[in-house]
C-alpha cells in the first residue's frame, strides 16, 4: 500500500512541477522577492514532511480519510489549473508589476480574489488527508497558510498601487477565498 500511496504522490509531484515551472514568466519588476521564496519553501516543506510523516510513522492509512484527500487535493489541482489558465501571461511565481497588466475579473476570479492561493491550500490538505499526516497538516495550518495571508497583503498592495479605484471596488465586491454573500434589503 505505502509503494502505491507514494506512487500516486509523485505522479502528483510531476504534474504540479510541469504545470507550474514550465511556463513562461511575465516581465516585469519582482516585489517582495524573499516572501515569494519563503512560500515556495513552506509549501515544499509541507509536501516533505507529509511523505515523510506517511512513510516513518504510518502503517496503515485510513482509506476515508485517504480518499478525502485525494478529492480534495483534485479540486485543489483542477482550481489551480483554471485560474492559471484564466490569468493566461500575467501569472506568476513571484509577486510582479507587469507593464500593461489588465486586472482578471472573469472565472473563479468573478467571485474569489485570490482562488490559486485558496488551489495551493486545498492540495496541500489534500495530500496532509491522503497520507494521514495529521504533523504536516499542523505545519501546514499553523505556518504555511498565515505566510500565504502575509503574501496576499503585499500582493495586494502591489495590486492597488497599480489598479488604484478598480482595484479596491473589486476587493471591496469579493472575498479573499470564498464569494462574499450579499443580503439584499427589502
Amino acid at each position: 500500500m505505502k509503494i502505491i500511496a507514494v506512487f500516486f504522490f509523485f505522479i502528483a509531484a510531476a504534474e504540479r512541477i510541469s504545470f507550474t515551472f514550465r511556463r513562461k514568466e511575465p516581465e516585469g519588476k519582482i516585489r517582495y522577492k524573499c516572501l515569494s521564496n519563503v512560500v515556495i519553501f513552506t509549501y515544499l516543506s509541507s509536501v516533505t514532511f507529509a511523505l515523510i510523516e506517511f512513510i516513518i510513522f504510518k502503517k496503515r492509512l485510513n482509506i476515508f480519510v485517504s480518499l478525502t484527500g485525494v478529492a480534495i487535493a483534485i479540486l485543489g489541482i483542477l482550481l489551480r489549473r483554471i485560474s492559471i489558465k484564466k490569468l493566461g501571461e500575467y501569472w506568476s511565481i513571484h509577486i510582479k508589476e507587469v507593464i500593461g497588466h489588465k486586472l482578471i475579473k472573469d472565472g473563479p476570479y468573478r467571485y474569489i480574489r485570490h482562488p490559486y492561493y485558496l488551489a495551493v491550500m486545498l492540495e496541500l490538505v489534500g495530500i496532509a488527508l491522503y497520507f494521514n499526516a495529521f504533523f504536516a497538516m499542523s505545519f501546514i495550518l499553523i505556518v504555511h497558510f498565515p505566510l500565504l495571508l502575509v503574501r496576499i497583503h503585499f500582493e495586494e498592495k502591489v495590486l492597488i498601487s497599480q489598479f488604484g479605484r478598480e482595484y479596491l471596488y473589486y476587493k471591496k465586491t469579493t472575498g479573499i477565498f470564498l464569494p462574499k454573500i450579499r443580503i439584499l434589503a427589502k
